[in-house]
């Protein structure tokens, strides 16, 4: 099975309304995406003075897979399907996003 990790470069379109934004993603975004089957866990994180333009948020999720088409085809209609029953913050606004596949990995 291949590892993949899947990036989610995000910002809140309201400063004022972070914090609910923050719930939001951690407590309702994340557990309904890690529902699907290919995606195994997530973190989140938050950039450190990000400059004009970058992303505040980063949202990595672990992916395993030997079909990535197929696995993010189901994510595009889990994600249609959360925004259709409004289970996708307004405040959400996506920067970037993609797929990518583990090459190696080290520890200390």
């Amino acid at each position: 099975m291949a590892n993949w990790i899947y990036k989610v470069e995000s910002n809140c379109s309201d400063p004022k309304r972070e914090a609910g934004f923050n719930d939001w993603y951690t407590n309702t975004h994340v557990p309904d995406i890690l529902k699907e089957k290919d995606f195994i866990r997530a973190a989140r994180y938050e950039a450190y003075k990000p400059k004009q333009g970058q992303a505040k948020f980063i949202a990595l999720f672990d992916l395993e897979t030997d079909d990535i088409e197929r696995t993010l085809k189901v994510h595009e209609q889990t994600e249609a399907a959360l925004k259709a029953g409004g289970r996708i913050s307004d405040l959400l606004v996506i920067v970037t996003r993609g797929a990518y596949k583990r090459l190696s990995s080290s520890n200390k």
